[in-house]
């Protein structure tokens, strides 16, 4: 046994920036991962922020953790950051006031969205499908890679002294009088005051986490995986459906397309590296990430509505991750009420990128501040009780 002053549990982005930040800030940190780093929702995504589809209260914390991501050049190896921008398209007229309507709403925030008829999209971009009659774009989104973010803050953290120990499974997160007192894991016991638990679909499962009841479950996506194309002027092409998709569960299951009954909706990005990642799906399957012809049909067919030159590509392969996927789709973070030293950060669902550098941030701010620069009471895991 041997004592730390903070232990993380979950090695996927969010706590490796967590990691990071508190070692910037001096702490002795310890992060354990049941198998390797970003094994879970962080090595199983398209690596895109879409900061135009977000509302508030999560607009707050994307815009607060886009800022973040500037300053994150520091990180000791490159992670393929691309300010590609973003258009959401539309392919029916009855979708134009909705783009609108929120145009307007994201503006009053700072950003700069703009809208743009389906003709003049294809005269920047030629092999847009005709079938796009608008989209709004935005020139602050981008992409990135999220495997090599991972490993970058675990990188960073490690050069400042955290500790990390992969293949190494936290079996319980022992707590005495109201305290935390150590961990129990499958190589031995770490004695701490301290634990975030940051395991994303995981999280409820980790042994003294039983009464709390985590209102978080695995939510799993599907995404394919092209061969390299030739580049195009926008490479990150995400479907109007999405909003209902990714942000409105309850009217994507009553739904009567079968397409967005099953949570897909097209989100296409380009990587520096020209191969174009094609999501995405949402459905509740428990711990199965094995993926399915249904939703790889939907996925693959939807795509080409957008894109048409895509038939001429071969699929690399497929893939699927399981998302932390809370009840009210918000992340929840921040100190447990009535256990001292047990913090949250998890729930982010398909947000862990956009929000990894901010969640870091925070969380750190409460280990060694006991504040925050930027409220968090929405997140609160108090908001189940």
């Amino acid at each position: 046994m041997y004592p730390d002053e903070v232990v993380i549990v979950g090695g996927g982005v969010i706590g490796c920036s967590i990691a990071y930040y508190l070692a910037k800030e001096g702490v002795d940190v310890t992060l354990f991962e049941k198998y390797e780093l970003a094994s879970g929702a962080s090595g199983a995504n398209q690596g895109g922020v879409l900061t135009q589809s977000y509302n508030p209260p999560l607009l707050d914390l994307v815009l607060a953790s886009q800022k973040l991501y500037v300053e994150l050049k520091e990180l000791p190896f490159d992670f393929e950051f691309d300010k590609c921008g973003s258009i959401i398209c539309i392919t029916e007229e009855k979708q134009w006031p909705v783009l609108e309507e929120r145009a307007r709403k994201l503006r009053k925030f700072g950003l700069n969205v703009n809208l743009v008829d389906g003709a003049d999209l294809r005269e920047l971009e030629p092999n847009l499908s005709k079938d796009i009659l608008g989209a709004s774009l935005c020139p602050e989104d981008f992409g990135l890679n999220p495997l090599k973010l991972t490993y970058a803050f675990a990188h960073a953290a490690e050069i400042l002294g955290a500790k990390i120990h992969t293949y190494t499974e936290v079996k319980k997160i022992v707590v005495k009088n109201r305290k935390v007192e150590l961990v129990v894991t499958d190589r031995g016991k770490v004695k701490t005051d301290c634990v975030v638990n940051s395991a994303g679909a995981w999280s409820p499962l980790i042994g003294g986490m039983e009464n709390l009841r985590l209102p978080v479950k695995p939510q799993r996506g599907q995404i394919l995986v092209t061969e390299a194309m030739p580049s195009c002027n926008f490479r990150f092409i995400v479907d109007a459906d999405y909003l209902t998709t990714a942000f409105d569960s309850n009217s994507a299951r009553k739904s009567k397309d079968p397409r967005i009954k099953r949570g897909v909706a097209g989100t296409l990005r380009q990587t520096k590296n020209r191969n174009w990642l094609i999501g995405s799906s949402r459905d509740l399957a428990g711990f199965d990430r094995r993926t399915t012809y249904e939703d790889l049909k939907f996925i693959a067919s939807r795509s080409l509505t957008f894109l048409p030159y895509l038939r001429l590509t071969n699929i690399l392969r497929a893939f699927a991750g399981l998302r932390p996927y809370s009840v009210d789709g918000l992340p929840i973070f921040g100190k447990v009420p009535g256990v001292e030293g047990l913090i949250l950060a998890t729930g982010h669902c398909g947000d862990g990128i956009a929000l990894a550098p901010i969640t870091g941030k925070v969380i750190s701010e409460i280990v060694v501040k006991g504040k925050t620069s930027i409220k968090i009471d929405r997140f609160n895991y108090s908001r189940f009780n």
